[in-house]
């Protein structure tokens, strides 16, 4: 399963006001890597600025990916 992230969620945590939330993205990887594993699961997770560059990610999931996530981050309010 692939699990795909698009802008502004490399910005996790970083921020005081806790904008992002409190959670680094490194953070949040690893926990949903782990909760994946434990239900014997494989979980690629990946994160992106660029728009282009998710759209590739999803077409490639098509052939490649057993399921899929997204959360779109900047991109739900700006495209």
């Amino acid at each position: 399963a692939w699990f795909l992230n698009g802008p502004n969620a490399n910005l996790y945590g970083l921020d005081a006001k806790g904008t992002y939330g409190r959670e680094s993205w490194p953070q949040l990887r690893e926990r949903c890597i782990a909760v994946a594993e434990a239900h014997g699961l494989d979980l690629q997770m990946r994160q992106t600025n660029d728009e282009g560059e998710l759209i590739t990610w999803i077409q490639q999931a098509r052939s490649e990916a057993e399921g899929l996530l997204i959360n779109a981050a900047g991109l739900s309010y700006t495209s």
